[in-house]
């Protein structure tokens, strides 16, 4: 009888245990969101600004759920307020931040961009950034990429008359950039040794950072 009921419980288990094609097929989808995630963010630096000042926040919805799967969590601040532009978009646990940190404009204008991805814990994603300068011709229009790396640099020549520079002595870029979230993304930056906390007051304070996370 015990072996009888034991030949019964077999295919039972068989059955219900997951396959080895599910969890690829899982892992499939997990890497294809993140790259989605990551496409939809270099979209958003070329063409974000354009796509708000022509058609809303409704426009970038739009493109980001038929492209990438993906929509805007918080509304875009372009020109208001201390952002020269932020858009903040997700999909799938995956948050991404895209930052438009600094602009120059003597000629071309050039902007150093950067983008924060994070995500919850089943999303499956590591957290990494993305700093991108890009040049345009007016404020409102598309972006050309011109350098784009994973790794931080503090300044960009993009020609013999006109280089990019963050300014890392002003405490509020820095807390933006958030470097003691992201160390791997700083190898060759002492910045990411320091964190940025905001005091009652609404200023900002550097400290070592507790841990490197």
């Amino acid at each position: 009888m015990r072996e009888f009921t034991l030949l019964l419980l077999l295919p039972f288990v068989a059955c219900c245990a997951p396959s080895q094609e599910t969890s690829v097929n899982e892992q499939s989808y997990i890497d294809k969101m993140a790259a989605n995630m990551r496409q939809a963010s270099t979209w958003v630096v070329q063409h974000g600004v354009e796509t708000y000042t022509l058609g809303g926040k409704t426009a970038i919805n739009r493109k980001l759920m038929d492209e990438w799967a993906g929509q805007l969590w918080v509304d875009p601040s372009v020109g208001t307020g201390r952002y020269l532009a932020l858009f903040q978009i997700k999909g799938r646990g995956i948050y991404c931040d895209v930052q438009c940190l600094s602009r120059l404009t003597d000629h071309a204008i050039v902007e150093y961009w950067h983008v924060m991805i994070t995500g919850k814990d089943w999303a499956g994603v590591d957290k990494r950034c993305m700093f991108i300068v890009t040049k345009t011709d007016r404020i409102d229009g598309m972006r050309k990429v011109v350098h784009q790396s994973d790794k931080f640099f503090p300044s960009y020549k993009v020609n013999e008359s006109t280089s990019v520079e963050l300014p890392l002595d002003d405490l509020q870029l820095l807390y933006d950039l958030k470097a003691w979230q992201f160390p791997e993304c700083f190898p060759n930056s002492d910045l990411k040794n320091w964190e940025i906390g905001i005091e009652r007051d609404g200023g900002y304070v550097r400290v070592p950072a507790k841990r490197q996370r």
